[in-house]
């Protein structure tokens, strides 16, 4: 299933398959495949409405999965695709940090990563590195001198089972789309938590729009 150059900066094919479909339908850990196909109902929406100027997405396999030891190319790619934010963008950036999914959202113009986690409150080292070393990239590149990333933890609603973080993910960037001055309040409205018909509606909005889409490019 192909999603719109635009989405990630790239032409990018994701092969569904009935296990993908499965995830989303017994509630279970999510795939890429998964996070990509909401992020692209996510960019339609907003294109519709003319709000996807203010959005950048990257690429979920380029913060996710890591390559070969000293293989420094998702750093690369990362900051290939930070400089196409322009000045106010906030960039999402899905993140598997190992069987649990998270979000940042990166301000490029201030430097600054919002970290959103449905269980913890810490950012891992790992990923410390990643973004700065991807953010060193991209100053380099641009040719400007190099700047002190800000990290702030958002205070945000927390999952009540195992598997339900790429779901919070998924509804991390559906409301901060809707309401951007969720991160300068740094707790989300006061929400401690998704309900289950919150949830569902997510997992609705998922299966309708690939569904639509399949018909479109098939039929």
């Amino acid at each position: 299933m192909k999603v719109e150059n635009d989405l990630l900066g790239v032409d990018v094919q994701y092969h569904l398959q009935k296990v993908d479909m499965g995830y989303i339908c017994e509630l279970k850990e999510l795939s890429i495949q998964c996070i990509v196909l909401y992020m692209s109902y996510l960019y339609e929406v907003m294109k519709a409405s003319n709000m996807h100027r203010n959005f950048l997405f990257v690429n979920p396999y380029v913060t996710s999965v890591k390559n070969k030891p000293g293989d420094d190319s998702d750093e690369a790619l990362l900051a290939c695709r930070l400089e196409d934010a322009k000045s106010g963008e906030l960039v999402f950036a899905p993140c598997n940090i190992g069987a649990h999914w998270v979000l940042l959202v990166i301000e490029v113009s201030t430097s600054t990563v919002y970290y959103l986690d449905s269980i913890n409150s810490k950012v891992p080292l790992n990923i410390r590195i990643l973004i700065s070393t991807a953010f060193i990239i991209y100053e380099g590149n641009k040719g400007n001198r190099r700047r002190t990333l800000h990290w702030k933890v958002v205070q945000c609603p927390k999952q009540l089972k195992d598997v339900e973080c790429g779901f919070y993910v998924m509804m991390f960037m559906r409301d901060l789309i809707r309401d951007q001055g969720i991160l300068s309040k740094n707790n989300f409205n006061g929400r401690n938590t998704y309900t289950k018909a919150e949830i569902d509606e997510v997992r609705v909005e998922w299966i309708n729009f690939v569904m639509t889409k399949y018909e479109q490019q098939f039929f």
